[in-house]
């Protein structure tokens, strides 16, 4: 098994337990996006700390350039998504998530001229579509996907998709661990811009706020490095597979819902069936993309 795959999937699984960790401690979140944002970057400087001493990296003009090209539209695609995230229903926003994809395969094949046989990019394709059979809800309407918030996550999804295609190309310099401490620092310095906005408002912070913000950071930032780490290999199909995040969370959910029984949301058989019919066919999918790319 390639070791792209590995790391990928790791962080989809990754990824899946922070989701379930975040829903443990959802009633410590702070209720206002910019503070949110602002700790969670700017407690990033701790993990800059440990990815900088794993590889350091020369500050030299050339190598900022290459880790700015990466970090910029990161820490901006992180931005944009927490103001859609906290004026739009998750349940939606979940649904789309995989919408990723599509803009990393036109960024890939433009900048990186990664390229693949039509089959798989109508693999690609449907697993995109089989997303929304595992985040479907039976609340959902049409209008509901036509507003600013979803605007907004959806110019997120287009950052996150050029800042994965720039970190490729900044390996030809960098490390993929360096250039992780380099989105970091990147992410504290501009989440510096967003102080005029919180600074009046820190001191109702409450220490468990910062620490699960803080938390929630080391952790993400922790298991983001692992997708880095994929694109050394490729960029698309590291996508694709961690984009099984969402089967990932719901089976797990299903699984600890056994002991905490309020981790499982409440939906009808109907949609709950639905959504593992999704959850396979993501798998068998992401399986047959794998084997023939």
């Amino acid at each position: 098994m390639p070791t792209y795959v590995i790391f990928a999937l790791l962080f989809a699984l990754g990824r899946a337990l922070i989701f379930i960790y975040q829903k443990f401690v959802a009633k410590y979140i702070e209720t206002d996006w910019k503070i949110f944002a602002f700790l969670y970057y700017f407690s990033g400087i701790i993990m800059f700390a440990v990815f900088y001493a794993l590889a350091p990296w020369d500050f030299t003009l050339t190598n900022i350039t290459a880790v700015a090209y990466s970090g910029v539209p990161w820490f901006l695609g992180g931005v944009t998504l927490y103001y859609a995230l906290y004026r739009q229903d998750v349940s939606i926003t979940s649904g789309l998530q995989n919408l990723k994809l599509l803009f990393v395969v036109i960024f890939a094949n433009i900048i990186l001229g990664e390229q693949f046989s039509l089959v798989v990019y109508i693999l690609i394709g449907l697993l995109i579509i089989s997303s929304f059979l595992v985040a479907v809800d039976e609340k959902i309407e049409w209008k509901d996907f036509f507003n600013w918030p979803i605007a907004i996550f959806i110019l997120s999804l287009v950052l996150f998709s050029l800042s994965d295609v720039m970190a490729k190309r900044a390996f030809a310099l960098i490390s993929p661990i360096s250039l992780m401490s380099g989105n970091i620092l990147v992410g504290f310095v501009l989440s510096l811009f967003l102080l005029p906005f919180v600074f009046s408002k820190i001191n109702q912070i409450t220490w468990p706020q910062a620490r699960v913000i803080t938390i929630n950071s080391m952790l993400t930032f922790s298991i983001v490095c692992l997708l880095i780490i994929a694109f050394q290999d490729n960029v698309t199909i590291s996508n694709v597979l961690s984009n099984l995040t969402g089967p990932f969370a719901l089976m797990l959910t299903v699984v600890l819902s056994k002991f905490k029984p309020n981790l499982i949301e409440k939906h009808t058989p109907r949609v709950f069936k639905i959504r593992m019919v999704g959850v396979l066919v993501s798998y068998v999918l992401a399986a047959l993309i794998v084997f023939l790319s």
